[in-house]
């Protein structure tokens, strides 16, 4: 459970009105590889999200983990959650708040800047809701990674960064922040489930055929289905994006 938190943090929380039980669902399961080339950016995701219960998986669906809006492509590792007890619901979205605010700024930098600084805010919003028990995993994954975006623009140019949400100690004060990320070692950017890639990628023989680059993206991810195929599965999405274009090598509609 603690490395499914640390991967992907999206969460179901039910308050009874008693207030004596508590339940919560912890959905993740993810695989993102982010190439980049001379002239064009590659992004490639599974299709898998999977609900875990008290330590049992519940549930799974297939969705398009890739998002276009805008000239902005981006993927969400951890996405979605509501709280709700006998008075509210609160609905937390990361994708709907990145959408909406890409929509408000409609450039690069403010989006990706106000993307996690909104989601960040949410989270410290939610966080009185949490049950206890739910409080202390996630204190036991101090500075990890709780949610993982990772953004890309095609407009007049190829910009890209990448941010993660993660929680704190600060001052006393448990909050999530969001820190930017450094990217592209040796071309290659992931996020989610990725140790079997890198047994790939980080060989000093591994190179990516140019003629073949979509071929190579699913077979990596499909190390990680392999690897983790009740949490990373479904088909690979694969979309090539270059100075004001897109083509989509495989887009399923679920």
């Amino acid at each position: 459970m603690k490395y499914l938190l640390l991967i992907s943090f999206i969460l179901l929380i039910t308050k009874q009105m008693s207030g004596q039980n508590k339940e919560y669902i912890i959905i993740g399961g993810t695989t993102t590889v982010t190439l980049l080339t001379k002239d064009s950016i590659w992004m490639a995701a599974d299709s898998r999200e999977t609900s875990v219960e008290n330590k049992k998986i519940v549930g799974a669906r297939l969705h398009l983990k890739i998002i276009v809006c805008n000239n902005i492509f981006f993927t969400v590792t951890g996405s979605w959650g509501t709280i709700r007890d006998d008075k509210k619901v609160v609905r937390f979205d990361a994708k709907k708040i990145i959408i909406n605010t890409i929509d408000k700024y409609k450039n690069f930098d403010s989006s990706f800047d106000n993307s996690g600084k909104t989601i960040s805010e949410e989270l410290n919003a939610l966080w009185k809701d949490m049950p206890d028990d739910l409080k202390e995993e996630l204190k036991g994954n101090l500075n990890g990674k709780l949610v993982e975006v990772m953004m890309v623009c095609n407009d007049r140019g190829l910009f890209y960064k990448a941010f993660d949400i993660g929680l704190v100690l600060n001052n006393g004060v448990y909050e999530f922040v969001s820190i930017a990320k450094p990217l592209f070692v040796n071309n290659i950017y992931m996020t989610g489930f990725s140790k079997e890639i890198h047994k790939v990628i980080d060989s000093p023989d591994f190179a990516f055929d140019i003629e073949r680059i979509k071929e190579t993206l699913v077979e990596l991810i499909e190390l990680e289905v392999k690897a983790n195929p009740d949490k990373v599965g479904g088909t690979v999405d694969v979309v090539n994006i270059y100075k004001n274009g897109y083509k989509w090598l495989t887009k399923n509609v679920y």
